[in-house]
């Protein structure tokens, strides 16, 4: 059995008030910003490899579904509560 070695890419928090979590983050934890989108903003944890650095991602909550098309947007809205998604990365 081969071990791959594996570390969260990175973790999408949905908010009501975006705007004091993302300034907690930045201001108190220290993270760095990475780039903001409408109503989503990204801050870098830290390095990773190949590109993709370790992210924590702040969305309103009111952040529309954004996902793969087959999915009925309704459905994926009413699921996704406060934590929107997580993802590791693997060797």
């Amino acid at each position: 059995m081969t071990i791959q070695r594996k570390r969260l890419g990175e973790i999408v928090i949905r908010s009501e008030n975006p705007e004091k979590l993302v300034e907690f983050y930045h201001q108190v934890i220290g993270l760095e910003l990475f780039a903001s989108f409408g109503s989503a903003t990204f801050l870098k944890v830290d390095d990773d490899f190949e590109g993709h650095p370790q992210l924590l991602a702040v969305f309103d909550k009111t952040h529309e579904y954004s996902g793969p098309k087959n999915v009925q947007t309704i459905k994926a809205e009413s699921w996704s509560g406060t934590l929107h998604h997580f993802a590791f990365v693997l060797d």
